[in-house]
Order: C-alpha cells, then structure tokens, then sequence
C-alpha cells in the first residue's frame, strides 16, 4: 500500500523486514526490493537485485516458472533505463 501511495520511504523497511523473512525461507533475495528501488529511480541497484532472483528462481524453479517472467521484464526496463 505505501509503494503504491509513493511512500517509498515507508515501504523500504517492510520490503527489508519480508526479504529477511523470504531470506530464512527460500534462502534467496526476493524481487519486490528491486521493484521498489525502480519506483525510486535506483535501476543499478534493482538491476543487481533482479539477476540475483533470477539466478535464484532459476536453480530452484526453473527458467520457465511465472515468477520468471515478472522479474525478467522488471530487468529489462533497468537495463534500457541504465
């Protein structure tokens, strides 16, 4: 709710608090953190974010998996932005 309203600065700790959590859980970074850092404008940042998921998604979930495909477009918008 705070990244859509733009409250960005609001919803970075609780990006930070459920990565931390997914962290324990999938012992991976997830890529709703990249998401807000593209709201903010900090494309290096998501960039480094989503190839790590991707990496990730990719070993444990396999290159065709939907969660593939949110975070690739997400990473293609960096890349041509950067």
């Amino acid at each position: 709710m705070s990244e859509e309203q733009g409250k960005y600065d609001k919803a970075e700790p609780l990006y930070e608090r459920v990565l931390a959590i997914r962290e324990k859980v999938l012992g991976a970074e997830h890529p709703n953190t990249a998401f807000l850092y593209i709201g903010q404008g900090e494309y290096d940042q998501a960039t480094s974010l989503l190839e790590r998921a991707l990496a990730i998604f990719e070993k444990v979930l396999g290159s065709e998996h939907q969660n593939m495909t949110k975070s690739l477009q997400a990473l293609a918008i960096c890349l041509r932005t950067v």
